[in-house]
């Protein structure tokens, strides 16, 4: 009760201030605090913890990151063959590019109803350690898309739309 929580300022530093407070420092600006919550990505935790908490720095500098890209696309929904389920998860041993898909129209109703003559799924692409999965021209991350899905579910219909997007270092492993 009666916390404040301040967005859009980027903490350069946090300063104990005797046994229990802080000091956050944002640019030019100080901030007292009782407590302070991290919600960063390990890394910049990492950096504003290392001068008062060295043991947990190095534990959240030795998380690792994997990068993924999201690929969206839309069928027209009269070519999509009937799927079981909301989706799918591909073992990484089984050497297909995309790691799961999500029939987006099957498991949320809010995608039909926004457009209910398409069909609209997604596939994940991207591990730790294929980061160059990612990296791939978005043509290509379709492409390969459509290949896994026609050889998992035998859908053959081109997309009357795509997107890419990529989460790179998003991933906490």
């Amino acid at each position: 009760a009666g916390g404040e929580i301040v967005t859009d300022a980027p903490v350069t530093a946090l300063r104990r201030t005797g046994a229990t407070g802080w000091q956050v420092v944002c640019g030019d600006r100080v901030r007292a605090a009782d407590a302070v919550v991290l919600a960063t990505p390990a890394g910049p935790a990492a950096g504003l913890l290392a001068p008062h908490a060295p043991a947990a720095a190095a534990e959240l500098d030795a998380v690792a990151y994997a990068s993924m890209a999201l690929v969206t696309l839309a069928f027209r929904r009269t070519d999509v063959p009937a799927l079981a389920g909301s989706g799918f998860l591909v073992p990484p041993v089984d050497g297909h590019t995309i790691k799961a898909s999500t029939f987006s129209s099957q498991k949320w109703r809010w995608v039909t109803d926004g457009a209910p003559d398409l069909f609209v799924l997604r596939t994940s692409v991207g591990r730790h350690g294929e980061e160059d999965q990612v990296l791939r021209e978005d043509a290509d991350l379709v492409a390969a898309s459509l290949k896994d899905l026609g050889a998992a579910t035998g859908l053959a219909a081109r997309p009357v739309a795509t997107t890419v997007t990529r989460w790179t270092g998003g991933l906490p492993q």
